[in-house]
């Protein structure tokens, strides 16, 4: 007797779909990582100063507090997109895919505006170097994920997810999440973290 085969072959769009997932994830964990790197370089730093954070530097915590609430409201809105596509209700789903990216780009015109009014650069002190390096972590990640999500969007919109497979919008999804993640990391630092 011979082995029959019991389920058909992976197709194209099956591989396709697999390497997009695992693609955002790896992106996504790397995010994560360099704002963990950046939050051990942190910690080393802080240690090593006499002064932390630099005289004169005071962060508004109702802006550090906006950017987070907004932050967890469009990851809220990720994972909508994802339990509508499964569901199979396409119009809430390209509603909660529009609205993520419009959360994004709130986020990243909030962070601009906080970067304006800090008051000091990169170079003028280690405190401001560390503060530039995760904002320019963040604003890539953002970037990144919006990206993947207009994607998730684009796709929705031209009927090409369906409940069976929505592995763009759970990769779009999840490296939102991960953005998340680390904004939360780089907001313990910035904010909780501050003083002493």
């Amino acid at each position: 007797m011979s082995e029959a085969t019991l389920a058909l072959p992976a197709g194209p769009e099956t591989r396709r779909s697999d390497a997009l997932t695992v693609t955002a994830l790896v992106a996504g964990i790397a995010g994560v990582m360099v704002i963990f790197g950046l939050f051990a370089a942190y910690f080393e730093v802080r240690a090593l100063a006499p002064v932390w954070p630099a005289k004169k530097v005071s962060l508004d915590n109702y802006l550090g507090t906006t950017l987070t609430i907004t932050m967890l409201m469009s990851s809220v809105t990720a994972e909508w997109a994802v339990q509508a596509m499964k569901i199979g209700n396409r119009r809430h789903a390209l509603t909660a895919l529009a609205l993520t990216p419009g959360f994004g780009l709130a986020f990243l015109n909030l962070l601009w505006y906080l970067v304006a009014k800090v008051g000091f650069g990169p170079g003028s002190h280690a405190y401001g170097t560390l503060f530039y390096a995760f904002v320019g972590a963040t604003v890539v990640n953002v970037v990144v994920g919006i990206g993947f999500l207009l994607v998730a969007l684009l796709r929705t919109f031209g009927h090409q997810v369906t409940p069976s497979n929505l592995s763009v919008t759970r990769a779009a999804s999840g490296f939102w999440h991960f953005v998340s993640a680390a904004w939360l990391l780089t907001f313990v630092a910035l904010y909780v973290l501050q003083h002493r």
